[in-house]
């Protein structure tokens, strides 16, 4: 859950997606811009573990995504 210590919720930019975070730039989850690996870490966000059991960095195996979309009035 939300630690409301900062809001540092969500960025994208052309390095990847990162979700939490905190003043030392470490996030809670990091996926790189090919969605090919990325980092966890504690973060003030959150104030989570780190996902990884070992490290902080990781390779993705498997992806899997949704998108919503509004629903039309007539449906």
């Amino acid at each position: 859950s939300c630690t409301m210590k900062n809001h540092y919720f969500l960025l994208l930019n052309d390095r990847g997606l990162s979700v939490g975070g905190d003043a030392d730039g470490r996030v809670a989850l990091f996926l790189d811009c090919e969605l090919l690996g990325g980092e966890s870490h504690a973060c003030a966000t959150f104030d989570n573990e780190p996902l990884v059991s070992s490290g902080y960095a990781f390779s993705v195996a498997q992806l899997e995504a949704y998108a919503f979309e509004p629903l039309d009035e007539g449906e």
